[in-house]
């Protein structure tokens, strides 16, 4: 994350995180083009993929400006007005030096150069060593798990809207990790200085959120990924959204959901079903966007086809990603026996599907709209589309592991 950090200020000029991204991504939509001997990457496989070595095309951008550089000047001093603070100096060598992101400045930096200068700036001069200071107290060190568990509860209220699967719990208002953790330390200031809210909170309760449905975007300049995350901890379970790092709300965690018992897996299911169908618009879960998506394949074929059955006009979205999917035009054998297996049918009608989705697109959105969820072709579609967004080339490796 903080090469790609890097990348984006080294690129760009400016910070790589804060209320200009909005407004930067924008201006520079339309001003860049993919490096076709890296695919955007910046990177090739080296060593028989043992090693990396970084594109020389690019040097390591991943992508070239496709305008002039005078407007490009013209449109980061655009920002720049609007946003005096977001500029940012380059990082020479980003792609492989040590890197961190400064919390002060809020720009990315080069440990071994900063180190260098440290060195060089105190030439012969003799200094006194000085006491190191006592470490800080950890403000959560006398929490338990049991006020941990108090506190998240005492925010949350039955969701009736859940019924009759059961005990199924909503919040009754703002909760979320990071305000569980600010009101069992209340009065520290800065509490999240040195650790993110995720981080206090698996090391003081003891739990391992697992990744429920995560989604991505590979070409994004910075994390570009997002998703449902779970955890249980006590008699419940508990459902809380992940944003995309530096985007909104990207640090408090909001719960959003909670069912008891926590080892009720069809329990579990329909309140994570319930929620999706609530959320997936607001959170930019599939369809809504997002060029990929991975989680466990039968709760998001029946998630997405729950949300299509209440939402009709979404299969324009659906179609709208399987456009820029190869698979649809000339779809291989692994492609068809995936979709199968997604599916439950056969491969004649498999591939028959598929063939008129590629030849008539918006016109059998608008067909699928009218049917049920449980329609065959309601769930070949829905197939090929989670057989498509789940081919994420940077992220899908380190996701799997997590889903069940």
């Amino acid at each position: 994350m903080h090469e790609a950090m890097a990348r984006y200020q080294s690129r760009y000029g400016l910070k790589p995180v804060g209320p200009h991204r909005r407004m930067a991504d924008e201006l520079f939509e339309s001003a860049s083009v993919e490096c076709e001997a890296c695919q955007g990457r910046g990177l090739h496989d080296a060593g028989a993929s043992a090693d990396y070595e970084i594109c020389p095309t690019c040097s390591g951008f991943g992508w070239f400006f496709a305008r002039s550089h005078e407007e490009i000047q013209q449109l980061r001093q655009r920002i720049l007005d609007a946003f005096p603070d977001a500029a940012a100096d380059p990082v020479p060598s980003f792609p492989a030096a040590p890197l961190a992101l400064n919390l002060t400045s809020g720009q990315i930096v080069d440990l071994a150069s900063e180190q260098s200068d440290d060195t060089e700036d105190s030439g012969d001069e003799h200094h006194e060593p000085q006491e190191s200071e006592p470490a800080e107290e950890d403000p959560w060190s006398k929490t338990s798990v049991t006020d941990i568990i108090a506190t998240l509860d005492r925010g949350l209220i039955e969701d009736l809207d859940a019924d009759p699967f059961g005990h199924i719990f909503k919040p009754s208002g703002e909760l979320s990790i990071g305000s569980v953790l600010l009101a069992l330390a209340p009065g520290i200031e800065d509490p999240f200085y040195s650790e993110t809210p995720a981080e206090v909170f698996s090391r003081v309760a003891g739990v391992s959120p697992k990744a429920v449905v995560w989604c991505s975007v590979s070409d994004s300049m910075v994390s570009g990924s997002w998703g449902l995350v779970e955890f249980r901890l006590g008699s419940r379970g508990y459902l809380y959204y992940q944003p995309d790092w530096g985007v909104g709300d990207d640090e408090s965690l909001p719960i959003l959901a909670a069912w008891e018992p926590a080892e009720d897996r069809e329990l579990r299911r329909q309140c994570l079903l319930h929620v999706y169908a609530r959320e997936w618009s607001e959170r930019g879960l599939p369809p809504a966007m997002g060029q990929w998506a991975t989680g466990q394949a039968d709760f998001l074929q029946a998630a997405i086809l729950r949300v299509l059955e209440e939402h009709p006009k979404a299969w324009q979205l659906v179609f709208d990603r399987l456009g820029d999917c190869p698979e649809l035009r000339e779809p291989p054998s692994s492609t068809i026996d995936d979709v199968v297996q997604r599916s439950g049918e056969h491969a004649e009608r498999v591939r028959e599907v598929i063939e008129t989705a590629a030849a008539h697109g918006s016109q059998f959105a608008m067909r699928l709209a009218g049917t049920t969820s449980d329609s065959e072709e309601s769930r070949i579609v829905v197939a090929l589309l989670l057989h498509c967004i789940a081919k994420d080339p940077f992220l899908r490796d380190q996701r799997e592991g997590n889903n069940e």
